[in-house]
């Protein structure tokens, strides 16, 4: 009699067994084609290419967001071009695009945006720039889309001239009704504080981008403080209303031996960096870990253009600000491409 009830025991388990198994493979079968291969990769500091998803694959919002940072920096001379062993000098010569597949070129559309579109996506919109140098080269990028490259040179002679670099400014463009701000604000606490204010005010602007790590690792070195102060900052944004964009400015790769003082080349190496980033992301503040803030990531472009377009080891050419700007912009139009519904 009990073994008879052990068997009939064990019939079920198995019976029981199968049918889960049988569940499992009938779902994932299913769900396969909404999935990369295992076996894709995204961009690497070496090349930049990547792996498309197949045809049989779908490209969602998300995948497309996740292939921005999928570039490549060419040089646009007749020439046969830059050799490792003799590196071109003239920067100027220098373009970068998309890595254009089918599959995302046809279905994601990324492409330079210019200011007749970039008007339609910030039409009377307020945008706040805050952080370091490297969110004021891109504040004055981002601009130049509206005024054209004869202003923004006027307005950076003026602005270094009359404010000195390390000041805020303000421009507005009329045409469009757009606002915008850069506020000199070099450390996370100073962020903070600024997202308190808007809390306080009630007045959001429609767009802020941020970025504050240099002045935290020259002066504060503290890399602990800063996972905290993220974290902190964070919690603030969390305040902010679900239509407010919020964009982090990543650090680039910095050349140590171009560093123009001991301190500097002491503390700002690149090893360093690595671990203020990984503070950064282990602060969950960034969109990938369920924060609030799209990472704009200037370590892999700088990376990708290479250490000859830094001159101080610390800023890069503006040709790299140009592909973040227009990573944001692509970013900002997404949700509005019928073609990814």
């Amino acid at each position: 009699m009990g073994l008879a009830t052990d068997s009939q025991s064990s019939l079920d388990k198995i019976l029981v067994s199968s049918c889960a198994i049988f569940f499992i493979l009938i779902v994932m079968i299913n769900l396969i084609p909404y999935f990369p291969s295992v076996s894709d990769h995204f961009p690497t500091n070496s090349s930049g290419w990547m792996h498309v998803p197949t045809a049989g694959s779908p490209l969602h919002r998300d995948t497309c967001v996740s292939f921005l940072h999928s570039i490549r920096y060419k040089y646009s001379s007749a020439s046969t071009g830059c050799q490792k062993a003799e590196p071109c000098k003239d920067k100027k010569q220098y373009s970068w695009d998309w890595i254009q597949s089918n599959r995302v070129s046809e279905s994601c559309g990324f492409h330079r945006v210019h200011k007749s579109e970039a008007s339609v996506l910030v039409n009377g919109s307020w945008i706040v720039v805050a952080g370091d140098s490297e969110c004021r080269i891109t504040y004055f990028s981002l601009l130049e889309v509206f005024v054209g490259s004869e202003e923004i040179n006027r307005v950076k002679r003026n602005f270094t001239l009359q404010q000195g670099k390390n000041k805020d400014y303000s421009k507005t463009v009329d045409d469009i009704g757009l606002k915008m701000d850069f506020f000199w604000m070099p450390f996370v606490s100073d962020l903070t504080k600024l997202m308190w204010e808007f809390n306080k005010t009630k007045r959001y602007p429609d767009l802020i981008i941020l970025g504050s790590g240099i002045w935290e690792m020259l002066f504060k070195n503290n890399v602990t403080d800063y996972g905290r102060k993220l974290e902190a900052l964070r919690e603030t944004s969390s305040y902010l209303g679900g239509g407010i964009r919020v964009f982090w400015l990543g650090m680039p790769t910095l050349v140590n031996p171009k560093l123009n003082t001991e301190m500097k080349r002491m503390r700002l190496t690149d090893g360093v960096r690595r671990m203020y980033d990984d503070a950064l992301r282990g602060s969950r503040i960034l969109r990938q870990s369920g924060g609030p803030m799209f990472l704009l990531d200037l370590r892999l472009l700088s990376d990708l253009c290479g250490t000859d377009f830094s001159a101080d080891g610390l800023h890069y050419e503006e040709l790299v600000h140009d592909a973040v700007v227009q990573i944001m912009l692509n970013f900002l139009a997404i949700p509005f491409n019928t073609r990814l519904i």
